[in-house]
């Protein structure tokens, strides 16, 4: 049963202004859950308050000592300023300070201690250790900020993603084969156990590529943890998020209405074509080979503000670089906000740490970096 709510109502009570403009949000009642449906049109004209300048840029084509990056996976940063990349190719983590000098790398290839045979994630705790997950050696690795192994924990699975809050909440992700699910939740980082808080079905194959494109299917979970503990989760079948509170507990929804967008020509031909024979991992059909669309979104992440942001999707062909990435910002509410863009190819979340925002980008040559923005409003 639904109870739609005009958002007038409820303007008093909303960190959004509504006295000078329409409604751009509407809130129902939907199986008990309390949802915030942002309106198209209306809410897409609303002017960006916000701008970001290039601070400090690692790595690129001119670059051939230590700040060079083979495959940037992931990008962190300390309360110090110091910026830490994690390369999945040469398997470190290399450390620079504020002004960007390079300090040490820690981790190497290997399997013992403080090795890494495929190290897909990095995080840095409230705690300050340095933890970098290595799914393959289902383990958990932690160093201090001086590159000192301290030690390392098993994870309860295969995990894909890391992020922590600044009440020290720490959620990952990953896929259980057993029963085909994508499940996300709470990781106790003592003993890598795993409490799953939002569970989905999970179908192969999850992408498929070749030389020429990278196609994902939707059904790509993310999330992110804000700085009261709260997660913030959705599925790329649509632009819906569920709220968790810091318990576990499902707060809120919020979606924003959107047009599918279908795969056509080459990709489509190529994806249907690739995807005709049955896997031996498949253990039912995937749905969303039937309807070929791209996914709703690309990636989640959560301001200094607590301001939930989304990314848009862009196809992936493997010769395009795209001169910007663009952005649905949300109020910790879920009501939409602005939109805004980010100059050059994203290739990671974004990370917003120290009143800076770090990410992984592509230059115009398609070298990687690791850029330091300043943050205008």
């Amino acid at each position: 049963m639904k109870n739609a709510i005009p958002v007038l109502i409820l303007c008093f009570f909303s960190a959004v202004s509504c006295a000078k403009k329409e409604a751009s949000y509407i809130i129902e009642t939907i199986d008990g859950i309390k949802v915030v449906r942002n309106l198209p049109g209306k809410a897409d004209s609303v002017s960006t308050p916000i701008s970001f300048v290039e601070d400090l840029v690692l790595g690129g084509e001119g670059s051939g000592g230590v700040d060079l990056f083979y495959a940037p996976v992931d990008i962190d940063a300390d309360t110090a300023g110091r910026v830490y990349v994690l390369d999945g190719k040469d398997m470190t983590v290399k450390q620079f300070d504020r002004n960007g000098d390079f300090l040490r790398a820690m981790g190497k290839a290997g399997q013992g201690p403080g090795e890494f045979e495929h190290a897909t994630n990095l995080e840095i705790p409230p705690d300050g250790r340095i933890l970098v997950a290595d799914p393959y050696r289902l383990r958990y690795s932690f160093f201090s900020a001086e590159g000192a192994f301290l030690s390392s924990s098993t994870m309860d699975g295969y995990v894909e993603g890391l992020s922590s809050g600044k009440n020290g909440r720490c959620v990952a992700g990953y896929q259980d084969g057993g029963r085909s699910e994508y499940l996300v939740g709470d990781v106790d980082l003592g003993t890598g156990r795993f409490s799953p808080v939002f569970r989905r079905p999970a179908f192969w194959p999850a992408r498929v590529s070749n030389d020429r494109f990278r196609y994902d299917l939707p059904h790509f979970v993310r999330w992110a943890v804000d700085s009261r503990g709260r997660l913030i989760v959705g599925a790329a079948v649509d632009f819906e998020f569920s709220v968790f509170d810091a318990a576990g507990v499902l707060a809120f929804k919020f979606k924003k209405d959107r047009v599918r967008v279908p795969v056509e020509g080459e990709m489509r031909a190529k994806v249907e074509e690739m995807t005709a024979l049955r896997s031996p991992f498949q253990k039912a059909p995937n749905p969303y080979l039937k309807d070929l669309v791209f996914p709703a979104f690309e990636s989640l992440a959560v301001d200094e503000k607590d301001r939930i942001w989304v990314e848009s999707y862009q196809p992936k062909w493997h010769d395009r670089i795209n001169p910007e990435t663009s952005y649905d910002v949300f109020s910790p509410d879920g009501v939409f906000l602005f939109s805004a863009s980010l100059p050059g190819h994203i290739t990671s979340k974004l990370l917003f740490k120290n009143g800076s925002l770090y990410v992984l980008k592509k230059d115009s040559s398609g070298f990687p970096l690791a850029v330091r923005f300043k943050i205008r409003e």
